[in-house]
């Protein structure tokens, strides 16, 4: 009598295919768990000129730190600058920069770092928890919690406040860390950044959320069943990398940049496959204090390599002056015509020029010449004008020059500084008495007659009022009941139309068409 086979699965067991592959598998964990070989380079990048250091934290989640007493370590790579900067005022606000997913760590800013400090700013390149050599295997990874790590960071590290930057999903962080601690945030910084959830890959948060849970599955699970000696890269690597988007919520993000006030300059790249181009807009759209800028570049410009260093080194350069515009530097330089154009020429010639504050009778000379040089030859630069005069010729010349604020010498000495402190705010210095003449000047004469020569259309006249009435965009886009990029792409259209390229310009547009 035959005897039964025995069943499939107690077959395969047995034969020598599954034997062989589980030693090939037994080998490859204890390969892995003795030698942590790293083919890719992943936890020992390179580090450029960084300096490693490490501070430890509490254990933080996106709700903040969780009843127990754990703790975990943060590492970052310090980029001081060569020179300390000659100006004998405040020291320099320090710089965070915050990296993607997947990413080494603050490696990837070997490049982009030492650029930032050569402008005389320490800059601190953070390992986010999970990746680099920060602790490996933490409780929660998204975006939020992330940014209360950076806080902690901080405050071990003594920095009371800081311009932070971060790229693709570091932006996240960013963003959450200026509305978590507005006060500590000086700036933001947006390159290459995720933004509102319709930008995210389907659109769908449910979908996408669904798509990492797979990627979990394809990624992290399935490698450790497959004898790979490491060539899958290291086991937390792959799991934090999923884990930073599947713990994140990007619909958040919305209502926080509506809200946000902090300095914020969006950088992205005009080809980014990644992120699109017009996520940015309609993060700018969103933010009010913000400035977009889009480069011809792709998604991995703060990287450098021969391939982006063009688009880096501009970035680097908007970057500076950005930090330099918002803790300006005042030193006394040139009295006459002559000697300012002298000092622009030889002592900033390439260089960050972030303020300019320019006298009007200048022995020599008028001084709106200068700031016409000014705003031609250093776009990102402040030309403010700090003179006796108050008369509308003086002030419309120089608003006409290029002048980004007029402030009178006259006034108080502590209303003079509290104007120039509220350039960090994103606010044109302005004397009260300057500010009220401007409005009386912009203010539209009774009734006008509402004119049609833009050819707008009824929605985009719409959208015009209520513009005009003080609304942001997002806020009109609710009043009508349109999707918020969609009322981004009718002010992209009302610009065009008007021939305008601020919110400002837009307004007046309006007044004079009678739709206040």
């Amino acid at each position: 009598m035959t005897p039964p086979r025995a069943a499939w699965w107690l077959r395969l067991f047995r034969s020598r295919w599954f034997l062989a592959y589980a030693l090939l598998l037994a080998l490859s964990h204890l390969t892995i768990a003795l030698v942590q070989p790293d083919f890719w380079g992943i936890d020992r990048p390179d580090p450029g000129e960084g300096r490693e250091g490490k501070v430890t934290i509490p254990a933080l989640t996106a709700f903040g730190a969780p009843s127990d007493s754990k703790r975990e370590t943060i590492t970052y790579l310090e980029f001081a600058p060569e020179m300390a900067p000659a100006s004998s005022g405040p020291a320099r606000l320090p710089v965070i920069l915050l990296h993607g997913s997947p990413s080494s760590g603050g490696a990837d800013f070997k490049t982009l770092a030492p650029a930032l400090a050569d402008a005389g700013r320490t800059v601190y390149a953070v390992d986010l928890p999970g990746f680099g050599r920060s602790s490996q295997w933490v409780s929660d990874y998204s975006i939020k919690a992330n940014a209360r790590c950076v806080l902690a960071m901080m405050d071990a590290l003594n920095l009371n406040r800081a311009h932070v930057v971060g790229w693709s999903q570091g932006g996240g962080s960013a963003l959450w860390a200026a509305d978590l601690a507005p006060d500590r945030v000086a700036s933001i910084s947006l390159l290459g950044s995720i933004g509102v959830q319709e930008a995210e890959g389907s659109g769908s948060y449910h979908f996408e959320h669904t798509k990492y849970a797979v990627g979990w599955f394809l990624f992290v699970a399935i490698p450790e069943a497959m004898p790979h000696f490491g060539a899958a890269g290291p086991r937390h690597f792959r799991h934090a990398f999923i884990r930073n988007f599947l713990d994140s919520d990007q619909r958040e993000l919305t209502p926080l940049m509506e809200r946000l006030k902090t300095p914020t300059l969006i950088l992205h790249g005009r080809h980014d496959f990644l992120v699109p181009a017009w996520a940015a807009e309609l993060s700018h759209s969103l933010i009010a204090p913000s400035r977009l800028v889009i480069l011809d570049s792709d998604h991995f410009f703060p990287m450098g390599g021969q391939k982006h260093i063009g688009a880096l080194q501009q970035a680097a350069g908007m970057l500076n002056a950005h930090f330099a515009r918002l803790q300006p530097e005042l030193q006394p330089t040139a009295g006459y015509v002559t000697d300012a154009r002298r000092w622009l020429a030889e002592d900033v010639g390439e260089g960050v020029l972030a303020l300019a504050l320019i006298g009007l009778g200048l022995p020599d000379g008028s001084g709106v010449e200068i700031v016409a040089e000014v705003a031609r030859d250093f776009p990102d630069a402040l030309p403010v004008v700090a003179t006796i005069y108050d008369d509308d010729t003086h002030l419309f010349d120089s608003l006409a020059a290029g002048a980004q604020g007029y402030v009178l010498k006259h006034e108080r000495p502590e209303d003079v500084a509290a104007c120039l402190r509220r350039i960090e705010a994103g606010e044109p210095p302005l004397s009260p008495s300057i500010a009220r003449r401007l409005l009386d000047r912009l203010r539209p004469p009774p009734a006008p007659k509402p004119k049609d020569d833009a050819g707008l259309s009824p929605r985009e006249t719409e959208v015009l009022t209520l513009l005009a009435r003080g609304m942001s965009a997002p806020e009109a886009a609710r009043e009508i009941g349109l999707q918020p990029q969609t009322v981004a792409g009718y002010v992209k259209v009302i610009y065009q139309k008007l021939h305008v390229s601020s919110r400002a310009e837009a307004v007046l547009a309006a007044a004079e068409r009678g739709l206040t």
